[in-house]
């Protein structure tokens, strides 16, 4: 298993502040969640208010504004490549019938997919601010277990579920969205007292919810240091400020509709997380758990073709991760938009065909971490070459099972980036 997968981090130290407030990134670090359970009982919804729980202030670590702002930045990347796998995992274990909320890999609120991409969008626009401020790009994402009284959900990708959905609502929530003192119509208690059951009252609410104002706050303190970078410092608030408040109406309100059975896919089915997992209705596919497509780990996949396709998705997954660092480097939007562009067709051909396949296998992609690095290279040239090996291990696995692929499997795709790669594209 890799070992990046396997390290266990030290939580943020945190003291906390009342009164509690759960925001909109409240549950993020929490959000690589993951609580087993089964279709609850409508009726026992309404019995377990939610409690006021403390909420906890990010304990500053640097005096120096720039050493502080890189570190909550760093955080940030990793939390949102968290959801963007989380959320890409989700929209492939729904079943046909409720495509409509797997939607398209647009940047769209409206469903699963277009949610996941704009966590991409998130990723990015981080990186991008590291790059600008002098700091290489993170591309890994966090490490578990937690703390269980800070951190209570540890990371766990799951099917589409009425648990995974109210982790999902609960953490793109707006400030005050889960307080029952709050609550203005029958609707908005009904959905308090949903999470509540559904994740317990007392939900263990940590610092993440203020990450992206403190990362506001650090910035304009940059902005007034003497050496301070030189970067466009009104444009990168603007877009700081948009990836705060794009949760907390859309995907908020996307999350919570299909918790609440009430997203126009499920029509009169409104009980329909009441049913059964094998029953036809219910959206979720019957996936068999959290896997990996590693050897000799204890959650490897034990039927061995999924596994081997479930590597293939991995070695794709890791070339895609491997051209966003390459692209995320550079400054210039002509010379990063190549590699961007090309990991871009990585996830969108090859992965999002595994990630449709897999699933009827009954599993998901694993979405292993890479024990290898993001940033193999001590230059471009480094990077590249590593990247070429990448893709020539994935074209071998590809001949490997060639007769068992998606009919929608892009052919030749790793011989072709590779090609792209030695002409000179990047």
């Amino acid at each position: 298993m890799s070992k990046d997968a396997d390290r266990i981090r030290r939580p943020y130290r945190s003291r906390v502040v009342e009164p509690a407030q759960p925001g909109r990134r409240a549950f993020l670090r929490t959000a690589a969640l993951g609580v087993a359970g089964a279709p609850l009982v409508a009726a026992n919804l309404a019995s377990t208010p939610v409690r006021a729980s403390a909420t906890a202030e990010i304990v500053r670590d640097f005096e120096d504004p720039y050493l502080e702002l890189v570190r909550l930045l760093r955080e940030a990347a990793e939390i949102e490549h968290d959801l963007m796998v989380q959320y890409l995992y989700c929209a492939y274990s729904v079943k046909p019938a409720y495509s409509g909320i797997i939607g398209f890999a647009v940047p769209r609120p409206d469903s699963l997919l277009g949610i996941a991409v704009q966590e991409m969008q998130h990723l990015a626009a981080v990186n991008h601010l590291l790059r600008a401020l002098g700091h290489r790009p993170v591309l890994e994402r966090a490490g578990y277990p937690h703390e269980t009284d800070l951190y209570p959900f540890p990371f766990k990708l799951e099917p589409i579920s009425r648990v995974s959905l109210a982790k999902y609502a609960y953490c793109e929530a707006p400030p005050g969205a889960l307080d029952p003192a709050k609550a203005q119509t029958t609707e908005d208690r009904a959905f308090i007292a949903m999470v509540s059951r559904v994740l317990g009252p007392d939900l263990h609410v940590n610092h993440v919810g203020t990450l992206y104002a403190n990362v506001i706050a650090r910035l304009a303190e940059v902005r007034q240091s003497p050496d301070a970078p030189k970067i466009d410092y009104d444009r990168w608030h603007a877009d700081l400020v948009r990836i705060m408040q794009e949760g907390e109406v859309d995907h908020y309100r996307f999350f919570r509709n299909l918790l609440m059975g009430i997203h126009p896919i499920f029509e009169t089915k409104a009980t329909v997380w009441d049913l059964p997992y094998s029953h036809a209705d219910y959206p979720g596919l019957p996936l068999a758990g959290d896997h990996t497509a590693f050897k000799g780990h204890e959650r490897t996949i034990p039927d061995s073709l999924s596994r081997e396709l479930a590597w293939l998705s991995d070695l794709t997954y890791w070339s895609s991760l491997l051209l966003l660092t390459l692209g995320y480097h550079h400054e210039s939007e002509e010379v990063r938009a190549v590699p961007l562009q090309m990991a871009q067709e990585l996830m969108l051909g090859p992965l999002g065909s595994l990630a449709r396949a897999l699933p009827e296998r009954g599993y998901g992609l694993p979405f292993d971490q890479l024990s290898l690095d993001y940033h193999p290279g001590t230059d471009d040239a480094g990077t590249k070459r590593f990247i070429l090996r990448m893709l020539a291990e994935a074209d071998r696995k590809k001949a490997a099972v060639e007769t068992e692929l998606p009919y929608d499997f892009p052919p030749d795709v790793y011989a072709f980036m590779a090609e792209r790669i030695r002409a000179g594209e990047i």
